[in-house]
């Protein structure tokens, strides 16, 4: 039964943590084309445990983490596989301050990279 309309879901009753890792793998294998897509961009709204744990997992598989606003972050090098957003942000807010979530989304993937929503 196809619940979520998405070519990819994945339910975990990991933390939040690992769970955002195991995603952050995913985006890598489906979209890291070989070392050539091997940027992934972390919210720094993201809750801090979990971008702990992302730093991690990436430099022990060969993802270079970009930590920052979601706004400012330029995907136009084609070079990222994945990015993270948290919902609601680590503040309790249901979106950070400057641009969309809808339009970050868009941004990201008009450049071939995923995004997890963390909740």
């Amino acid at each position: 039964v196809d619940m979520t309309g998405l070519s990819m879901a994945v339910a975990s009753l990991l933390d939040e943590s690992t769970a955002a890792a195991e995603a952050m793998q995913m985006c890598f294998a489906l979209k890291g084309k070989k070392g050539k897509k091997n940027k992934f961009f972390i919210s720094q709204d993201v809750h801090p445990q979990t971008i702990g744990l992302l730093e991690t997992r990436a430099s022990s598989i060969g993802i270079n983490i970009i930590v920052g606003d979601h706004s400012a972050v330029d995907f136009s090098t084609n070079d990222f596989c994945g990015a993270i957003l948290q919902y609601p942000n680590t503040y309790g807010s249901i979106q950070s301050p400057g641009e969309s979530y809808a339009d970050f989304t868009s941004r990201a993937h008009d450049a071939g990279a995923m995004v997890i929503a963390a909740t």
